[in-house]
């Protein structure tokens, strides 16, 4: 059994004309998560994580920084 999530969050948005708008400081305001999940046993899983954000480099302009997880779990 596989699962799939996405989570996107965006904040600071103002007035509509914002949510068509990615530069700047708008992609200081965003953060992306997917977590795919597999079940192998009924009581175990094993997810892999992917996140992606933006921080500002050394001459102030946005760079996307992304990390990376696995993990294992138990479930009841």
């Amino acid at each position: 059994m596989f699962g799939f999530n996405l989570s996107f969050i965006r904040a600071d948005i103002t007035q509509f004309s914002d949510l068509w708008t990615w530069t700047g400081s708008a992609l200081l305001n965003c953060y992306m998560k997917i977590n795919l999940t597999f079940k192998p046993g009924s009581m175990t899983n094993v997810t892999i994580s992917y996140e992606i954000h933006y921080e500002l480099d050394g001459s102030g302009n946005p760079e996307k920084v992304t990390t990376s997880s696995f993990s294992t779990g138990l479930s009841f």
